[in-house]
């Protein structure tokens, strides 16, 4: 009990000293708890869009697979229905539904403009795909010949809702279809490549392509998309599948995700790495420096009979004192920032133009109890680590030898 008694007094004593080494302890804790917030925002921004785009899990041919790039119409899903019948018998599956994606050269006068497009049931997905939700003008669809436009390709072709426009693209056969469709809606999903891509509704899709029953994947939306990876075992083992030779992937391993996903992730953690790591350097540069000022008291304790272990002691209770401290302060500190953050985004701006996936320009960081506990456990962790440095260095110095440096 002495020791922690006398660990409180050497923190007191030396204010300046305790409040540098404080102050390291609380910036580098905010900068490990706003960090985390925004890249794990990053994170659930770019699988969120994924999710809404494909579904929760999506079922597509190996022939897609391989020339995904392309958009294939020749490689559909065979006997549609069996497959959707075969999935939804899983109880964690709320509802399987055909998708289709396809690029088109929009036409308006003497504006023409190539954009992405996506199909769907506006009906049975109307809550999970909430384009409703993105509208800026217009509504949703009403009719079969309803086409939504990203308000970038709107503002591209200079149209609003109400007005006609014609669509140019390719059918199965590779012949050319040309279609007149009406603006419904106009929408801004928040990221610049999806604001110049359209959505249609499934039927009309698959009459212009003439691929009526043969969609390129099935998305299957889920109760919850933690069950996910469990789905996505069963199903791989399930014979509607395997009998099909059909690729199951999941959110965040569909399309640019299957090579970009894995580096994505890698470069979050290397991020979260350098912060920490810079956290350990400041933190242990402060305690060493500590240390080294105090080599001459020391020499004096242990002149005075104090055994060594008895000083590291007092050094790490004063490391782990400091520890708590600046962790709780540098969490007080963070959560007003990361929560207002999350409220109001992050602005990326036309930096999220340049991403090789969709990215909205806005980020909202995403902090939880759970990370914030885990930083304040770091913080706490990497200061009983760095108080090792002095305390270690107490054991091997001799008093003689203190002293003298000490006096210099």
């Amino acid at each position: 009990m002495y020791l922690i008694i006398f660990a409180a007094k050497n923190l007191l004593r030396n204010k300046r000293r305790t409040a540098l080494t404080l102050f390291s302890i609380t910036t580098a804790v905010i900068i490990l708890m706003l960090g985390n917030a925004y890249l794990n925002g990053m994170l659930g921004t770019i699988i969120g869009q994924s999710i809404r785009d494909n579904g929760h899990i999506i079922i597509q041919t190996k022939e897609y697979t391989k020339n995904e790039r392309t958009l294939p119409l020749d490689a559909p899903v065979p006997d549609m229905q069996a497959v959707i019948d075969a999935l939804t018998k899983n109880h964690a599956v709320r509802y399987a539904s055909p998708r289709m994606s396809f690029g088109a050269v929009f036409i308006k006068g003497e504006r023409s403009v190539k954009a992405l497009g996506h199909a769907f049931d506006t009906d049975k997905e109307k809550n999970f795909v909430r384009l409703s939700d993105a509208l800026v003008d217009g509504h949703y669809f009403t009719g079969g010949k309803d086409v939504m436009l990203g308000v970038e390709l709107a503002r591209s072709l200079n149209v609003k809702p109400g007005d006609t426009v014609s669509m140019l693209t390719r059918d199965r056969f590779g012949g050319f279809k040309g279609s007149r469709l009406t603006v419904c809606g106009v929408t801004d999903l928040g990221a610049y490549q999806l604001n110049r891509s359209f959505y249609l509704p499934l039927q009309r899709a698959w009459k212009v392509l003439d691929v009526k029953d043969k969609p390129q994947r099935i998305a299957v939306i889920l109760t919850d998309f933690s069950q996910a990876h469990a789905v996505q075992r069963a199903l791989l083992r399930d014979h509607a599948v395997t009998s099909r030779s059909l690729d199951v992937f999941r959110a965040d391993e569909v399309g640019l995700f299957q090579t970009l996903f894995v580096y994505i992730i890698f470069i979050i953690r290397l991020i979260f790495g350098l912060f920490l790591a810079v956290a350990v350097v400041v933190i242990a540069n402060t305690m060493m420096m500590t240390g080294l000022e105090r080599t001459g008291e020391v020499g004096v304790l242990s002149a005075m009979g104090m055994k060594a272990r008895h000083i590291a002691l007092s050094f790490m209770f004063e490391a782990i004192s400091l520890g708590v401290i600046g962790s709780i302060i540098g969490a007080a500190a963070a959560l007003p920032a990361a929560l207002y953050f999350q409220k109001n985004g992050v602005v990326l701006g036309s930096v999220a133009r340049g991403m090789p996936i969709p990215m909205k320009s806005v980020i909202y960081p995403e902090l939880n109890t759970e990370t914030a506990l885990t930083i304040i456990g770091l913080g706490i962790l990497i200061s009983i680590i760095a108080g090792m440095i002095p305390a270690l260095r107490a054991l091997r110095l001799n008093p003689a030898s203190a002293l003298r440096d000490g006096s210099k």
